[in-house]
């Protein structure tokens, strides 16, 4: 499996997502929090500090010319090339990015809303 057939696959499976382009490539998102997109051909799934040391293989994300971006990762081929420890690594990144506050689009952008409900 690809990377672009992977995050389709995803997506259209995973409850509350919603997908929109940023980087010019599909990124998914849930509460207004990215965890899940491909860019350059590959896979980047924002994972918890715990988490991704565990994924075997994976190496941290930065775009082209740019800094790494801190809580992602790139998926390895040989996980691409398994659908059900591949849908259990977006299933932890999804778990994840539930757990974050949740953003709102505001005047300004995209901005926290404060929980009310302490689900952390």
């Amino acid at each position: 499996m690809n990377a672009a057939t992977a995050f389709s696959s995803a997506a259209a499976r995973l409850g509350g997502v919603t997908t929109r382009k940023m980087f010019g490539q599909p990124c998914a998102f849930l509460n207004g929090n990215m965890f899940l997109y491909t860019y350059a051909g590959e896979l980047v799934l924002r994972l918890s500090d715990d988490d991704r040391p565990k994924l075997e293989g994976a190496r941290p994300f930065a775009p082209k010319g740019g800094r790494g971006m801190k809580e992602y990762v790139v998926v390895p081929d040989t996980l691409l090339k398994d659908s059900t420890q591949l849908e259990a690594w977006v299933d932890r990144a999804a778990r994840y990015a539930a757990s974050l506050e949740p953003k709102i689009k505001g005047d300004s952008g995209w901005v926290k809303r404060p929980r009310t409900d302490n689900a952390r």
